[in-house]
């Protein structure tokens, strides 16, 4: 199992930025890679969604869960239906106050179906699309929050 772990500072209330990560609906207006969300399931404290995004130039669909952690700030997501050459994928969205502006930590731990090469398909797969689509995310999150915060 693999590991990556990308973080933010947004200047906007703690409450607001976790509500945009919970909107999944947004999602296609907050987050460049992502193109469409369709929910599947819907419930009080989890949604269940597939996504279609780009990620390393590629346009992939995937299924996954959001459980919602409202009392700590946190998101975890797990998908059951990810994108080849994954096996599996999950992580954590956490929003922490810091000081007068929001810390945003996204997680990221993942496998892959092929048994040979682990070691370099992680690094691959961490350089040039979790870690490139994260960081366009989180910072996609902050423009959004901070110049729409007095809308949402």
């Amino acid at each position: 199992m693999f590991f990556t772990e990308s973080k933010i500072q947004i200047h906007a209330p703690l409450e607001k930025v976790y509500f945009l990560i919970k909107d999944v609906k947004k999602w296609p207006e907050i987050f460049k890679p992502c193109q469409d969300i369709k929910i599947l399931d819907e419930q009080k404290d989890q949604v269940k969604i597939q996504v279609t995004a780009y990620s390393g130039g590629k346009l992939l669909t995937w299924k996954s869960i959001r459980i919602y952690d409202d009392a700590n700030h946190r998101v975890y997501f797990e998908q059951f239906e990810p994108a080849p050459p994954l096996s599996c994928m999950s992580g954590e969205w956490i929003c922490k106050k810091n000081g007068d502006a929001t810390e945003v930590i996204f997680t990221h731990r993942f496998d892959f179906r092929i048994k040979f090469f682990k070691s370099l398909l992680a690094f691959i797969a961490k350089r040039f699309f979790i870690n490139t689509n994260s960081i366009q995310e989180l910072q996609g999150l902050k423009k959004y929050a901070e110049e729409k915060q007095h809308e949402i």
